[in-house]
């Protein structure tokens, strides 16, 4: 097997990883909501630190859940400068811009959340009832901000090289019909 097709299939085993994880957590979260919700309402009971729990695998969803909307450019947009500009030929200035802050802006998420988790390190923070550790929360910050700044990246990475490529491709043939 080549180095490509290594290299490929272990970014989509990573995919895969990401999708899985945020599907399972979405469907745990559903789980524990509707049997918090059965249990309150019906058998006036609850479980202690269900809620929390909850809530910590809900944030691990919402975080890996934008990184895979990210890596497939899903996520919500504001295009109002596309509408506006109908040139192709700013549309790639335009999205260098807007990714690259995008990617800036992820990034300041990312080093702050990781500022953030060394001092919930520090200060020994833990979630009552259940007693984990608060870097559990942190942790799923840390990751999305991290995971949303790769995509972000290689999304970038890509559009530059296939540009690149279509720009490379043209100038080739103008050269071989100006031969002709």
């Amino acid at each position: 097997m080549s180095e490509q097709q290594v290299s490929n299939k272990l970014v989509k085993s990573f995919y895969f990883l990401e999708d899985f994880i945020a599907s399972t957590s979405m469907m745990i979260v559903l789980v524990f909501v509707l049997t918090a919700t059965v249990l309150r309402y019906i058998f006036s009971k609850s479980i202690i630190g269900l809620e929390e729990l909850t809530v910590v695998i809900a944030l691990y969803c919402y975080f890996i859940g934008a990184s895979c909307s990210s890596r497939e450019d899903m996520q919500i947009k504001v295009n109002i400068i596309d509408e506006f500009m109908d040139n192709s030929k700013y549309d790639y200035v335009f999205f260098l811009v807007r990714t690259s802050l995008s990617i800036i802006i992820n990034l300041i998420f990312f080093y702050v959340s990781v500022i953030y988790g060394k001092f919930v390190l520090e200060k020994n923070l833990n979630l009552s009832p259940l007693g984990f550790s608060k870097i559990v929360v942190v942790a799923s910050i840390i990751i999305g901000f991290l995971l949303i700044s790769l995509h972000e990246t290689v999304r970038m990475i890509k559009y530059i090289n296939s540009r690149w490529g279509k720009n490379k491709q043209n100038s080739l043939q103008s050269s071989e019909k100006g031969k002709k």
